[in-house]
Order: structure tokens, then sequence, then C-alpha cells
């Protein structure tokens, strides 16, 4: 099966998606090779309140921005530098990742080579989260630490990584099992691969769809659509799309940014 650069109509699991959004998986071999040939910021992805870009800065050079109304995270696939948030200077390299909240001013700095990101931005406001759900702690820091998401990856639990107004990010782990046949209302989720490997099943009709909560879960679907996922793969997933992760291996870790939507 030949995996490719895709963006697919959205294909909704029984309940139709308002606004109707793509489901797009972006292979990490392609992001990368589209970013080594970067010129300018390029939006490669957009839903209702968010938008993914690939962005690269090279050196001398100094990126200054107040963004008042949206919520960044930046993941760091190649090169380095250094970001100037609130008076703190933070090192950052590959496979760091960047949470830049909204009504911040910031300054991205690479003083020599090239640093190039996937930036997600994220507007608005959401449903807040349900009682009971990720009880853990809640992480706010501006960086974290390619070192640290790979030890999480090696032997940590889904936690809750992070809030905002419109999403909140964590690490999101399986062990020996594969994801249940699902789809979301309010909700969208975006995918960071870290480790592992899965077939990821998009779009379609639920068979025998069950609602609990925000969820709706079947025992299987008809018309998904299969791709190959691995480390550095990014899928982006929209609210009432039906979708099932099948491991290749025994763990699959990625990080997860699931937008609420209102």
């Amino acid at each position: 099966m030949r995996i490719t650069w895709v963006a697919t109509i959205l294909l909704a699991g029984g309940i139709p998606a308002l606004p109707a959004e793509l489901f797009g998986v972006f292979k990490g071999a392609e992001l990368d090779a589209r970013l080594a040939g970067l010129q300018k910021d390029e939006i490669i992805h957009q839903g209702s309140n968010f938008t993914i870009s690939l962005n690269a800065l090279s050196a001398p050079g100094a990126l200054e921005t107040n963004d008042d109304d949206a919520d960044q995270v930046l993941f760091v696939r190649r090169g380095s530098g250094a970001i100037l948030l609130a008076g703190r200077l933070h090192r950052v390299g590959a496979g760091d990742v960047i949470n830049l909240p909204r009504k911040t001013r910031y300054q991205l700095r690479t003083p020599s080579g090239r640093i190039e990101y996937v930036a997600v931005r994220i507007s608005g406001e959401g449903r807040p989260l349900s009682r009971g759900v990720w009880s853990n702690d809640i992480f706010l820091r501006t960086v974290l630490p390619a070192s640290e998401i790979a030890a999480e990856f090696a032997g940590g639990m889904t936690h809750l990584i992070q809030t905002a107004p419109a999403f909140f990010m964590a690490y999101s782990i399986y062990d020996n099992e594969w994801g249940p046949w699902e789809s979301h209302v309010h909700q969208g989720h975006i995918y960071v691969v870290g480790t592992g490997h899965a077939i990821a099943e998009l779009g379609g009709q639920i068979q025998d769809p069950k609602v609990e909560g925000d969820k709706i879960l079947g025992s299987g679907v008809t018309g998904a659509q299969s791709y190959e996922l691995g480390p550095g793969d990014i899928v982006v997933i929209p609210q009432d799309t039906a979708h099932h992760m099948a491991l290749r291996k025994e763990r699959l870790g990625y990080l997860l940014i699931q937008l609420r939507y209102p």
C-alpha cells in the first residue's frame, strides 16, 4: 500500500459534521522534505478553529510576534535556536515542543544555522473538560524537551500535559492494545506520532453505534481509508469522523492535541 501526502474529504461516522472539515495524514519524511526547501511559511491544513503550517527561520534571524487571539504549539523538526518569552530565554532543538499561549509576545531566534518547525495555531473558545476527565496534574511550560517526550513514550502512561481555552494536549500511549472504533462530538484530534507504528483507519460509517457522552462507539466501520503511521507523522481527525488505530508493534505513543469546539 503506497501512502502519500493526503487531505481527504470527510466521510462522517453516521453524523454530519458541522462545518464539514477534512481529515489528513501527513507523512514525516514528506514534511521534512518540504521543510528543507521552504522559503516562506506554508499552511498545509486548515480547520474551523485551527491551522497547521510549515515554518523555517534561517540565520541570522529573529521572528518577533504577539498573537492576541490564538494559542500556538510549535513542533521543532530540525535545527536549533532559542525562544524569548516573558523575559526568559529557552534553548530549543529538534524534537522539542514549544507552548505559546495567546496574548503573549515572543521572539524566536536562530543565531546560526536554521530551525524548521510545524506550528499548530488554535483560536476561539471550546467546551470545558468534563468532570473526572484527565485528573492528572496540568503542566504549563514553555518548552517540553525531546528527551522528556522520549522517556514518556518509553515508559510512561497516557496523561495530560496542558490545557488552553480551545484545546488540551496529552501523551497518548497504547500498550499491546488497539484503540476503539469511535468518533467524537464537539472534539477534533491532531496526533503527532512519537514512537511505534500503526494502521490508522479514518472516515466511513461506524457500525452498531452507541453514544457515550461526547463519543460514539461501535463494533467496526465501513468505507474507511487506511494509512500506515510511524514516528514523525501527523494525523488530523475532525469532529464526527470515525477513526481506529491498530498497532503494528507493542507500543504506540503520540502527542494528542484535542480541539474543543463550542
